[in-house]
């Protein structure tokens, strides 16, 4: 229950709309799939929050080399 959690509150962040890209928004995202990765027991599910919390943190990868970009 307690990765399942942690897997829909990263998902529900990864949604929700920002008004300004943040790393640390991203990286928050990334822990959750992170946590829901070691408790979740399903191997598919597993998976795929290992590859969402790859996908976040390539995502505030990209906002900070746009931010060094514009500097």
């Amino acid at each position: 229950l307690a990765g399942m959690s942690a897997f829909d509150a990263g998902h529900l962040l990864s949604i929700i709309p920002q008004d300004k890209p943040s790393i640390e928004h991203w990286q928050r995202i990334a822990r959750y799939f992170d946590d829901a990765e070691r408790k979740i027991v399903d191997p598919a599910l597993k998976a795929t929050a290992h590859a969402r919390a790859e996908d976040a943190r390539a995502t505030a990868a990209q906002i900070r080399q746009a931010a060094g970009a514009k500097r």
